[in-house]
């Protein structure tokens, strides 16, 4: 029996070393690829860590908002029921105190519907001269010229005791598109001691001069605005508020 031997080509010698340096390579790393390795991994990890110190992650309670104001639009109603004979002023101008506003003809005689303070007079509805007026149907709207909004917060009994006086309140207007204009800003000005009967607490929206600064287009605020409100009560950095809920694991 006769014994058959093989002779390495030249190609297959040198595939062979190949193979013997890359299996070292791999068995063996070089010290200096180690050494990047390692510090480029600290050095994504120290930029992460940073980058989450930095980035805000705020503690929001989100409410329902209604835009109020220090003197609300005051209702001019009929006395008594009739005719709207006479108009004596259009929609949205502006009046003097006294100033005659319509005439009316009722069956115990005629009567002027004046203006209680100076303002801005609107229509309440489609007002035009021959309408049947009731009696104590308001007619006219007067808007005060000296009008200071502020907003009115009802917080839910759960979030109550995240909410404190002075924390900022991001508004979002339901009548602009917060997308295309913007937020306004205001603070927790007061917070009720008694709940309302569904168990909800107010609070006083106070809009300061800087309150238009995070909006993007200008807006008009109006007596009886929806809007929908986040209270900041933390804002705090997203690697403190991991490190919080890691502690609270550790201490559960």
């Amino acid at each position: 029996m006769t014994t058959k031997k093989y002779m390495l080509t030249k190609s297959e010698d040198t595939e062979q070393i190949h193979t013997e340096e890359i299996q070292d390579i791999i068995s063996k790393p070089p010290s200096w690829l180690l050494r990047w390795g390692i510090s480029s991994f600290f050095a994504v990890l120290l930029l992460i860590v940073s980058i989450s110190a930095l980035v805000k992650y705020p503690d929001l309670v989100k409410a329902k908002l209604r835009i109020s104001a220090i003197n609300p639009p005051a209702a001019i109603t009929a006395t008594a029921p009739g005719k709207l004979i006479k108009l004596l002023v259009h929609n949205g101008q502006h009046v003097m105190i006294n100033q005659p506003l319509a005439s009316v003809e009722s069956p115990v005689g005629r009567y002027i519907l004046i203006a209680i303070n100076a303002g801005q007079v609107w229509f309440n509805g489609i007002v035009e001269e021959n309408k049947l007026l009731a009696s104590g149907q308001p007619v006219f709207f007067l808007c005060s010229n000296n009008e200071k909004f502020f907003g009115e917060v009802y917080i839910p009994p759960y979030s109550m005791g995240k909410v404190k006086v002075g924390q900022q309140v991001l508004v979002k207007l339901q009548s602009y598109a917060y997308e295309e204009y913007g937020m306004i800003t205001g603070n927790v000005s007061y917070i009720s001691e008694i709940p309302a009967k569904d168990g909800s607490f107010i609070a006083k929206i106070d809009f300061g001069s800087n309150k238009f600064s995070r909006l993007h287009k200008p807006v008009q605020l109006k007596y009886g605005m929806q809007a929908d409100a986040e209270i900041v009560t933390d804002d705090t950095s997203i690697l403190k508020r991991v490190l919080s809920n890691l502690f609270k694991i550790f201490i559960n």
